[in-house]
């Protein structure tokens, strides 16, 4: 009986001390993409139009959804950034974001909430843009998981 106790005392430690880091991260995300739906943000929307035109195309509206409130980046960001942002995001360069986020994650984040920005550098979050930066339109961030699925948009004028 005691043989019996002890194996399984073994085994219950051996597998309470696996590692979870993989289940770690997916929660974290989910966690902040609920609190973003409960705060009420207006839903993205995208009907594939290109080159499009904001707010018509593509955009955010509604209530419910995961598109942050407007950030206006001028005056908070240097043209230096928002250059290397429009480049990278904009032509689907997966390593020169993580380099762009990485290198300016403090300027960042002056608009672009950590737990997005740490996601981008670390490959758990993607992030694709839609329009560009300038006087006339908008662009947006669309911070996607491994899987596909919108996690955040930031829309920046």
């Amino acid at each position: 009986m005691k043989k019996l106790l002890g194996i399984a005392l073994v085994l219950a430690f051996t597998l309470s001390s696996c590692s979870n880091e993989d289940t770690t991260a997916p929660n974290e995300i989910n966690s902040f993409e609920s609190t973003q739906r409960a705060n009420g943000l207006r839903v993205w929307f995208d009907n594939g139009e290109q080159p499009g035109t904001d707010g018509v195309d593509y955009g955010c509206k509604d209530s419910g959804g995961n598109c942050l409130p407007d950030v206006v980046v001028s005056g908070i960001a240097s043209p230096h950034v928002l250059d290397d942002l429009n480049d990278n995001v904009g032509s689907g360069n997966t390593q020169g974001t993580q380099h762009v986020f990485e290198a300016h994650a403090e300027e960042l984040s002056r608009f672009i909430p950590g737990e997005l920005i740490e996601g981008v550098i670390n490959g758990r979050l993607f992030v694709k843009s839609r329009g560009k930066l300038n006087k006339d339109q908008a662009m947006y961030l669309n911070f996607n998981s491994r899987g596909g699925k919108t996690v955040s948009i930031i829309p920046m004028r």
